[in-house]
Formats: C-alpha cells, structure tokens, sequence
C-alpha cells in the first residue's frame, strides 16, 4: 500500500485527498499522513458555516476554514497538536464495517502508545468515553476515501473559540466541547512530538489494513500538477460557503 508523507495548508490537504480518490483505480489503495499548516478549521460538506463556526473568534486568531468533501462535522486541525490521516480503498465492506477497520488504525496507534482506546461506533475512537478522533467517509468510482484525526496535543482552549458546540452535545448533558474530547498528551501526561505519533501511527494502521505501506513521493505518482485545478475550488467562496 502507498504511503505518502505530504503536507500543505488547508485548501492543499484536501484537494489532495480528493485527487488520491479521483485516481485510486489508476494509482491503488493510498494511506496518508499529515497536519494542517497554518492550523486550520474543516466543516463537513452539509454544514452552513454559521452554525459551525464562530467567525468572529476564527478572524481573531487569523485560523481559516475549508469544506471537506466528506460528511460530518467541524474540526480544528492544530497544527502543532494534531495529525490527519486518509485512506483510500476499495469500496467492498458496508460503510460501518469500513469504520471500523479504519478506525481500527487509530485505536492500535495509540494503544502501542500506552493509551486504552476503543472504537466508538460509527465513526470515533474514545479513551475513558472521551473523543479523541473523529473520522468521516465518502464513495465514489467503487473506492472509500476516510479520513480523521488523532488529537495529540490539540489546543483545546483554541479549539473551543472557534468551534460552535453542536447540538448534540446538550442531547448528552455536556456543556461544552472539551467536557467532550482528551488529547494523548493528557491521557500520558506528557508532551507527545509529531515525529513520535506519524512512527506510532505508521505501524498502527500498518497492522489494523494488514498491509506493509512503502512511502512514495508526489513526484512517483506523477500527481504533483495535477492537484491545482481541484485546489483552487477549495480556496474558492462559492465552494466553502456554498451553504
């Protein structure tokens, strides 16, 4: 399985785990591993940025937005806390079963690192019922994109600005977003590198698709230019703000 190691701002990200989908029968199965630089805030393709975002503080703290092409709700991608990955494969299990043996990845991940955590259906893995990463899922041309994230030093003060508590929260007597998530670094109780968590990751979601992944460039793709044109729709206002 093809292992890339690329990462870029916002817009950069999620073109390109979009061209990964868009070229999976020319290229195969794809694993990524990556931050978001600047840190960034992603919102589910279905959401209305007003009721994802507070605007005012994200203009403060200058963190832009992108819409994913995938479901689900807002995230604060912390570059210095946070790492995302996306798979890419084909499209044989039912959308659960494919959670759950994606998931799976970060649940050894941060098992290897000494952390309990479990897969919470339909799309988070959970250490003591606190979230710790969220994942969301699209199909198309008979293969899955997934991608998620893995808060490992997230700025929760940050992230509790800038993202508007959805509902769901009241719906399960919490009050706010960080009564709701953990990081590894508070689970450990010591400060985690990016370096120490792609190593762990990297053998994690090795074991969890079964599969030995071989680190390619986008040069080895031949993929490199052809990533603009999808980039710019997400740079674009009538892409991101197209609710």
């Amino acid at each position: 399985m093809r292992l890339l190691l690329v990462s870029g701002d916002a817009a950069f990200n999620m073109a390109l785990d979009e061209l990964l989908l868009n070229l999976a029968t020319e290229i195969g199965p794809t694993i990524r591993f990556y931050r978001f630089s600047p840190s960034a805030i992603t919102i589910g393709y279905f959401q209305r940025v007003e009721d994802a975002i507070n605007l005012e503080e994200a203009r403060k703290l200058g963190i832009s937005f992108v819409r994913r092409m995938t479901g689900g709700g807002a995230v604060y991608h912390d570059e210095n806390g946070e790492i995302t990955y996306s798979v890419v494969l084909p499209a044989r299990e039912s959308v659960l079963e494919s959670f759950k043996r994606i998931c799976n990845g970060v649940v050894l991940t941060l098992r290897r690192m000494g952390i309990p955590a479990e897969f919470s259906p339909i799309n988070d893995v959970v250490v003591n019922k606190k979230k710790i990463s969220g994942s969301a899922q699209t199909r198309r041309f008979g293969f899955l994109l997934q991608h998620g994230t893995i808060m490992y030093g997230t700025d929760l003060n940050v992230m509790e600005k800038v993202l508007l508590p959805p509902k769901k929260l009241a719906q399960k007597g919490l009050s706010s977003i960080r009564d709701r998530v953990t990081t590894a670094e508070m689970e450990l109780g010591r400060r985690i590198s990016f370096d120490e968590i792609l190593s762990y990751a990297i053998k994690g979601f090795s074991e969890a698709l079964g599969d030995k992944l071989d680190e390619v460039g986008l040069e080895e793709l031949s993929i490199k230019d052809r990533i603009r044109e999808i980039e710019a729709k997400y740079r674009s206002r009538e892409w991101n703000w197209m609710r």
